[in-house]
């Protein structure tokens, strides 16, 4: 995802590339409306004359706003009476500052025809201005006088104030305790200049052009969990401090095992933190958890590390005990969303240590020798074949045994028991059996270097009728294997599937034996006893 940003003023040193220094004119001549002739009293002029507001006109002040809005460019205004604003720190200026920009926006905006609409604001934020009952309301506050007409705007009186809410990044970036998730997050951000889009507005004293710049903002983890930035999005977030981050850290990186040769450090660390976060943020606000029967995470949409399809079970991130997900947790409520405070990550491992199913089917992750290989389509069968497609595997010849090599990517240091689905020839209108053996190639060092176990399961059959899920072994992985976890370089962690139907079986009717295989799908379940 791609977020525009601008800034005025900023400097490129043509001999020596992109140089830039930041302007204070964040409100130029662009903004230019027409000055309203019903009117003569200006926005200031207006504020100053009321004395129940001249706590919010000291602000104005305080803050510099008092020159943008005698400019004859136009706004509306919505104005905190004194009562409101009792007790606020107006020497917090930052604060004071949130507070003016939140209730200031351009253009006018009154009354007639509000229903329920959310207000861009000055501060970015975006404030609802709504009708109630007979009056109207802006956030929480009460209209106590609307659209006064001046010849620059609107003002309309409040009775409260809306106060500045962090958005969840702000949240994550200005609040104690969660240095960690923050570390990670602010990490990824990414701005490029966009010089297409930048417009040169000067030439400086110095003789180097300066640009009215573009920049493009990218986040490679928030493209996946979630634009927890934008005001306009609605998401909640489970938020881990410091303590859940480190005991979640602690616990899922042994599942990253990785060779020390490829950078073992490096990725293991990403990987661990990228399945801390991978399921933090739900789209839409969960206020009341125990409504729901089950909830999907933002992740879902997103599948970085696999291949989309062939990997389809481990991207589905379901959760059905949603309100154990958010028990016991503050809940903070933001601009665009909320966000709960775990001191220890309610997601359990099988989260992400769960099956992996790799569908036959699919060419990127599979070799073929001996053979021939083909979709094939379980449509009108009654066989409750995975995706209703499957891979068809036939013999280049009659003295061929074919086998099938499939690529097992995202493996984690642990237990598997691996499976192959065969579907039966009964599904073409035969009667015919056939025998199967299997070759695991794992990583067996820590430079990476492979071994590979042969097993021949004790029934080997692939029944003529009905689907055959037969157990190929159950193994320990030391190492993991994830995909892209070593810049595109994929270790050959491998099942193959080998055929082995003998030449006198397969040239004895009465044996009833093909060489031919039908595979649905292969699996590897987690071990967890």
């Amino acid at each position: 995802m791609k977020y525009t940003i601008y800034k005025n003023a900023l400097i490129l040193l043509i001999s020596v590339g992109f140089v830039f220094t930041a302007c204070n004119d964040e409100w130029d001549s662009h903004y230019q409306e027409d000055i309203y002739d019903g009117a003569e009293t200006s926005m200031m002029e207006y504020l100053e004359a009321n004395s129940d507001l001249s706590t919010f006109t000291s602000l104005v002040k305080q803050t510099g706003y008092d020159d943008i809005l005698n400019t004859p460019q136009v706004f509306t205004v919505w104005a905190p009476n004194n009562e409101a604003l009792a007790g606020i720190d107006v020497n917090d200026e930052l604060f004071v500052e949130n507070l003016v920009k939140n209730h200031i926006t351009r253009g006018r905006i009154g009354t007639s025809g509000i229903s329920l609409d959310a207000i861009k604001m000055q501060s970015g934020k975006n404030i609802d201005f709504e009708t109630n009952g007979g009056g109207y309301m802006f956030g929480d506050a009460n209209l106590t006088q609307q659209n006064v007409p001046l010849n620059n705007g609107l003002v309309h009186k409040l009775d409260g104030y809306a106060p500045y809410l962090y958005n969840i990044k702000e949240y994550i970036g200005e609040t104690e305790g969660f240095d960690s998730l923050k570390n990670y997050i602010f990490g990824k951000d990414n701005y490029e200049f966009d010089p297409i889009n930048s417009a040169e507005i000067d030439i400086d004293e110095n003789g180097q052009v300066v640009y009215d710049s573009v920049f493009i903002y990218t986040n490679e983890i928030l493209s996946w969990i979630g634009e927890i930035y934008k005001e306009d999005s609605v998401y909640t977030a489970i938020l881990p401090t410091n303590t859940a981050w480190q005991e979640a850290y602690d616990r899922i990186k042994p599942y990253f095992n990785l060779p020390i040769d490829l950078g073992s450090e490096k990725y293991a660390d990403e990987y661990t933190k990228n399945r801390i976060v991978e399921n933090m943020t739900f789209m839409g606000k969960i206020d009341n958890p125990a409504q729901y029967d089950s909830i999907q995470s933002r992740a879902w949409y997103y599948t970085p590390y696999s291949v989309p399809n062939s990997y389809a079970s481990t991207t589905i991130k379901k959760f059905f005990n949603v309100e154990d997900l958010f028990a016991n947790k503050e809940q903070v409520e933001l601009s665009n969303g909320l966000v709960y405070i775990a001191d220890q990550m309610p997601f359990l491992d099988s989260v992400f240590y769960k099956k992996i199913q790799l569908e036959a089917e699919y060419s990127d992750s599979r070799e073929n020798s001996n053979s021939e290989v083909y979709y094939r389509s379980s449509y009108e069968s009654d066989l409750d074949i995975s995706n209703n497609y499957y891979l068809y595997v036939e013999p280049i010849s009659t003295s061929a045994k074919p086998s099938v090599t499939f690529m097992l990517n995202d493996i984690l240091s642990a237990s598997y028991d691996i499976s192959c689905v065969f579907v039966p020839e009964s599904i073409a209108g035969d009667t015919l059996e056939t025998k199967v053996s299997f070759v695991l190639t794992y990583i067996n060092s820590e430079t990476g270097r492979v071994r590979r176990q042969r097993v021949t399961p004790e029934d080997n059959v692939v029944k003529a009728d009905g689907l055959t899920k037969m157990h190929a072994l159950r193994w320990d992985f030391e190492w993991a294997n994830v995909r892209n976890t070593y810049e595109n370089m994929e270790l050959p962690v491998q099942l193959e599937v080998i055929n082995e139907v003998s030449d006198a079986e397969a040239s004895d009717p009465e044996l009833k034996l093909t060489r031919r295989m039908r595979i649905d799908c292969i699996m590897l379940e987690p071990v967890t006893e």
